[in-house]
């Protein structure tokens, strides 16, 4: 009996560019994730250094802040999740959706990266609420994760080195309802897997400490884009196309790295 996976295997995020090359014709879109996240999960230990100086500015002990980057890391390519990116790979796969969005892929001013705004703010609240499931927080609490949040995922989102530009009204024209919901059930099992916590100090609405992320960020940002280009190397992470869990594929990649 052939097992029922989540809607998000339905979705490529890498694909050859020639065909002619051996192995799969595309990389599943989670897998892709997984991969720049596990660049980023291993990067404390390539660099010690950076590491330790951006955990211990920010006051999130190391641990803590490999899982927590690791995990937002893994959300870099929501906006391929779009319909109108999905339409870009043309060699026909009955176990990829049909893609079927009102508008066309726009790699000028609605690139993949941009896109992914629109899925993230979507999904904030419940990735929030989720992540500190059981913390006790009030409303103004999980409020104030917001702003933080926001400048992570912007960091990340901004992996092809260019800071997002906000959504705009009509962005949702390049997605469908089906790609919110596959983006939504990959984000759960993200933190499934991560189980990511957040500091104390990203609860409390701290100004200074605020300034403080925005003053890494852009350092968070060039991790991201390292990463990105990092797990997009073929020959370090080979294309796979067969469904399996996402705890399996990680256990997979990380024992070989």
């Amino acid at each position: 009996m052939e097992k029922d996976y989540p809607p998000y295997f339905k979705y490529w995020g890498k694909a050859k560019k020639d065909s002619e090359n051996p192995g799969a014709d595309y990389h599943l879109l989670p897998y892709h994730c997984l991969d720049v996240a596990a660049v980023c999960y291993e990067w404390p230990g390539a660099d010690t250094k950076l590491a330790g100086e951006l955990s211990d500015y920010l006051a999130i002990p190391r641990q803590q802040f490999t899982s927590m980057m690791s995990f937002f890391m893994a959300m870099h390519d929501l906006g391929k999740f779009a319909s109108a990116f999905q339409a870009l790979y043309s060699s026909y796969s009955s176990k990829l959706i049909l893609p079927n969005s009102r508008k066309s892929y726009d790699g000028s001013y609605y690139r993949h990266d941009r896109l992914g705004t629109w899925f993230w703010r979507k999904l904030r609240q419940q990735i929030c609420e989720r992540c500190t499931e059981g913390h006790g927080l009030n409303r103004r609490q999980l409020q104030y994760l917001t702003k933080p949040l926001n400048i992570i995922m912007d960091c990340m989102l901004g992996h092809h080195g260019v800071p997002v530009v906000l959504d705009e009204p009509g962005i949702e024209g390049f997605t469908e309802r089906q790609n919110l919901s596959a983006s939504e059930a990959f984000t759960l099992d993200l933190i499934t897997l991560f189980q990511p916590e957040f500091t104390e100090v990203m609860l409390q609405n701290d100004s200074e400490w605020l300034v403080k992320l925005k003053q890494v960020s852009w350092h968070i940002a060039g991790i991201a884009v390292l990463c990105d280009w990092i797990g997009s190397d073929q020959a370090d992470f080979p294309y796979v196309s067969n469904e399996m869990p996402l705890d399996i594929y990680w256990q997979t990649i990380t024992e070989l790295g």
